[in-house]
């Protein structure tokens, strides 16, 4: 199997803890957004029995979510077996990383590996005014299907294969999404609705900063946490307040501005649609069709004819 893995500085080493090299699994990419790190991990029957390697404990925690079943495999924590069942698709368990976990896999596999630090999740309790440490529990011998997971999982799948392309700011408010629905399903916050702001939407002044540095910077690769900190706020709690504030995700926003500006170029310019995508923020021409068609119905090229 040929590998291909791809490592952003800091976070979880999902390559050294499967174990990657000539005999076993493909971690296909790595992403660490922020508090969450992620990979696709997959090994065919040829590389059945890898073990995963040692590793430190630390505060965070593994979330497992199986893409394929697989009918068993061996499980350890702090030295003792703990199970040889296997698991089905879409199934998700939680590991707490404060504990020593090691397995044996007896079959193929395929997997997303999210890598959640504890750190993260005091920041939206923080925000969400929640006293206490807010934890995560779902133990392998109570893993469930979790459609919310996989649903977030069939967005993630492309962002895995491809992240040099994709915004950061789809990336982080995925990352943001999901860290609130793990607390919602699995954290110790019964009665709390999480990620949501106290204090509702931006004020004034922090609405005209955020549309004035994301105006001028359509062209720009720009995060949630930069916009955050141009209103003096945790990347957590501006997302939510500009949703509330404007009614879209800064995604979204963004995104419609792009095409915005992208229709204005189209229409009075003779550049060329690669030229336009560059102009507007867009990873190349074809992203700027994918989107520019989801929303107009129709490709740039046939409404630039149709213009004139």
């Amino acid at each position: 199997m040929r590998q291909s893995v791809v490592q952003e500085r800091g976070g979880w080493d999902f390559a050294a803890h499967m174990g990657i090299g000539d005999a076993a699994p493909t971690a296909s990419a790595v992403l660490e957004r922020n508090g969450l790190g992620l990979s696709r991990i997959r090994g065919d029957r040829d590389k059945a029995g890898v073990h995963t390697a040692p590793y430190e404990p630390h505060e965070a925690y593994l979330v497992v979510l199986r893409l394929t079943s697989f009918r068993v495999h061996d499980l350890w924590v702090d030295g003792k077996r703990v199970s040889h069942d296997g698991h089905a698709a879409g199934t998700l368990s939680i590991y707490d990383l404060d504990r020593r976990w090691q397995a044996q896999m007896q079959e193929s596999f395929d997997c997303l590996q999210f890598h959640v630090n504890q750190r993260a999740l005091d920041e939206i309790a923080d925000q969400s005014g929640v006293r206490g440490r807010l934890r995560l529990n779902c133990a392998p011998s109570s893993s469930r299907i979790d459609e919310t997971a996989q649903h977030l999982a069939s967005v993630l799948l492309p962002a895995v294969a491809g992240f040099d392309t994709v915004s950061p700011l789809f990336l982080e408010h995925l990352n943001l999404a999901f860290h609130a629905h793990l607390l919602a399903g699995y954290g110790n916050c019964a009665g709390h609705q999480m990620g949501v702001p106290s204090a509702g939407g931006l004020a004034p002044w922090q609405l005209r900063r955020a549309i004035d540095f994301l105006t001028g910077n359509l062209a720009e690769i720009v995060s949630i946490e930069a916009v955050a900190d141009e209103c003096g706020l945790s990347r957590s709690h501006f997302g939510k307040a500009f949703k509330q504030s404007v009614g879209l995700t800064p995604y979204q926003w963004v995104l419609e501005q792009r095409l915005d500006m992208a229709k204005r170029l189209i229409r009075q310019s003779s550049m060329e649609l690669s030229e336009v995508a560059a102009a507007c923020g867009f990873s190349d021409q074809s992203h700027l069709t994918r989107m520019f068609s989801r929303r107009e119905g129709t490709s740039p090229g046939a409404w630039r004819r149709n213009c004139t």
